[in-house]
């Protein structure tokens, strides 16, 4: 069912949340951000990112200490902008002469990113964008604790200690 976008009933309505600063949102729900695509329009509508479930997100970092535009993207929005870099980086001095392997393999090195960055422009408009290689997503529910498995083990622990014969 599509979402209703006039009656609020404590939600925010979808041209709400289009229009609203990533960080607003955080302060009103700290577990979701906005997809920081840069350019052109989020790929899936605007969609939250929930930031107990990173799987499907790539992080990307931002050089302006100070920018709230967000630090995740969707994976399609990020391949979607990925391929508009590549583009720019084919007409960029030495690059012209990689293949498309090479441009793909170098983009996010500083060898190939020197050449590009003036193509990864941030929302926040003072900085320069860059995926994060070192960033794994977390599994799922990760950070979230088991009750049913911490139960077990404080039995198991009860049941090992030495009795007292009286």
């Amino acid at each position: 069912m599509a979402p209703r976008r006039h009656h609020h009933n404590g939600l925010m309505g979808v041209e709400v949340v289009a229009n609203m600063d990533p960080e607003t949102i955080e302060n009103h729900n700290p577990n979701v951000t906005q997809c920081c695509v840069p350019n052109g329009e989020c790929l899936r509508g605007f969609a939250l990112i929930s930031l107990d479930d990173l799987r499907e997100t790539v992080k990307v970092t931002c050089n302006n200490d100070n920018c709230t535009a967000g630090r995740y993207m969707h994976r399609e929005c990020f391949e979607a902008w990925e391929q508009t870099v590549l583009t720019y980086l084919k007409s960029c001095g030495r690059a012209r002469s990689w293949s498309e392997r090479q441009r793909h393999q170098n983009l996010w090195t500083k060898k190939g990113y020197d050449l590009a960055f003036k193509a990864c422009g941030c929302k926040c408009g003072r900085g320069h964008l860059k995926k994060d290689l070192d960033w794994v997503p977390p599994p799922p529910g990760f950070g979230v604790r088991d009750d049913d498995a911490s139960k077990k083990k404080k039995r198991r622990n009860k049941n090992t200690r030495p009795t007292l014969a009286v």
